[in-house]
């Protein structure tokens, strides 16, 4: 027991040194004798236990900075937020050139995501040391958080300046530029500064596979596909495999038209994991494209199981249906399909009644051997159509061109108009939605001068 009792004061001693703590600089009072307590089961992470001895400590001298410091210190180990907070705070106050107290403030806020008072600590910091690497991060890191991306840039920017060598700190520049391209992608300034930046890291870091796989996202979004291609099959045949790096060679080939050569790399993805929806559609995209449209189907309804999509979602997987559908030639599901694309989307709907106007061959042949529900669907497509160009918000040579066949589709029905002696005629969508369109309407839309509506 005594010789246990001795290691465990000589470990303790032995602790103190290593760490640096001045004991030669105390004497045998009970204020040094605390804090020599608190610091050795610091040292041996007995936090609960440092915390009271430093409480002792600050105690009997509570204008102490270290003594304030320490035991804010520990008590964040206990999970005392506020108390640390208000023992930091007092310490500052107390020494307003005490960096580690204000540091420590900084962090503290950052953690509770306080991002707008951590900032302003980091910038009190950067007031005193404006070459420190940590706070310029630190700022950034607050003004990313905030979503101030391009203010966080010049502090990111300008850590890097100094630390070009440092892989961690480049990327998270690298990143901060993707981002403000992502929300503002034109013009393409960001995606060269990012190249840029990543090209003078790889520098001092050759072949580093972080970095070459931020090289190869900026090639992808630059539209760089067979750069990008080469750059992730590199990475995967070092054997990096990660998910990263198979997605983006399959989205490198498939964005190249390559569909076949794709499919492997989602595939591998698919089997690590059968819910993921992003690699699900990939997977149904490129079968689609390759006319293997039962598999392509398969993985679209599996993909609509598993998600609860977004509107952009939505409306993608409809179109993907419907092209799909389109490729089989079943028109019926193509329309269906092509029909919700065309309310999901706030975009496109010129786009989407144009596939519409060309699920079915027209011809006044065709026309009259008509079905009941085809004579009311292709008059909805075809009105709706008209309608749209009639906005005048496309160029006169679209209008002309894509107008000219829904015109002549249109005279068609107004002659059957004239036949049946009716004023009016009855549309309705796939989705059974019925509505009416008059005589009148559809003479103005045959009519419809292109000219006029370009102001000449």
């Amino acid at each position: 027991m005594i010789i246990f009792v001795i290691m465990k004061k000589t470990i303790i001693i032995i602790s103190l040194l290593f760490f640096g703590w001045n004991i030669s600089a105390f004497g045998q009072n009970p204020t040094d004798s605390a804090y020599i307590k608190g610091a050795a089961c610091e040292q041996l992470q007995q936090y609960r236990k440092a915390y009271h001895h430093y409480k002792e400590w600050l105690a009997s001298d509570s204008l102490n900075t270290e003594a304030l410091n320490a035991t804010a210190r520990t008590a964040l180990f206990l999970g005392r937020v506020k108390e640390a907070e208000s023992l930091y705070a007092k310490s500052l106050d107390l020494d307003s050139t005490n960096y580690y107290a204000g540091l420590q403030l900084a962090k503290l806020y950052f953690q509770l995501k306080d991002y707008y008072q951590s900032l302003d600590y980091y910038q009190w910091l950067l007031e005193r040391d404006s070459t420190n690497i940590s706070f310029l991060q630190g700022a950034g890191d607050c003004l990313s958080n905030i979503g101030y991306f391009p203010v966080a840039l010049n502090y990111y920017s300008a850590a890097v300046d100094l630390n070009k060598e440092n892989v961690s700190l480049t990327i998270t520049l690298i990143n901060t530029l993707l981002r403000i391209h992502k929300e503002q992608p034109e013009p393409p300034i960001m995606l060269s500064m990012a190249m840029e930046v990543c090209d003078t890291a790889l520098l001092y870091n050759p072949a580093h596979p972080d970095l070459e796989q931020s090289k190869g996202v900026i090639y992808f979004l630059e539209g760089k596909f067979p750069a990008a291609d080469s750059m992730f099959c590199r990475l995967l045949a070092t054997g990096d495999s990660s998910d990263f790096n198979l997605r983006y060679a399959g989205l490198a080939k498939y964005r190249q038209k390559a569909y076949f050569d794709a499919i492997p790399y989602f595939n591998i993805l698919y089997q690590l994991d059968t819910t993921e929806v992003e690699t699900i559609i990939s997977l149904g995209a490129c079968f689609s494209e390759t006319y293997e449209s039962t598999k392509a189907l398969q993985f679209f309804d599996k993909a609509e199981k598993l998600m609860y999509p977004s509107e952009v979602e939505k409306y993608n997987l409809s179109l993907m249906r419907a092209n799909t559908y389109a490729r089989k030639n079943d028109m019926k599901n193509a329309q269906k399909y092509y029909w919700d694309a065309y309310k999901l989307s706030s975009i496109n709907k010129r786009a989407m009644l144009f596939r519409l106007t060309h699920t079915y061959f027209m011809s006044k042949k065709s026309f009259e051997t008509l079905s009941k529900e085809e004579y009311e669907q292709q008059l909805l497509y075809h009105v709706l159509f008209m309608r749209e160009l009639s906005k005048g918000k496309v160029s006169v040579d679209i209008q002309q061109v894509e107008g000219d066949r829904a015109i002549t589709l249109l005279n068609l029905y107004i002659q059957d108009m004239f036949f049946k002696d009716v004023d009016k005629a009855r549309m309705c969508s796939p989705d059974g939605d019925v509505s009416w369109v008059t005589l009148d309407e559809l003479t103005r839309l045959v009519q419809f001068e292109i000219q006029d509506q370009q102001g000449h």
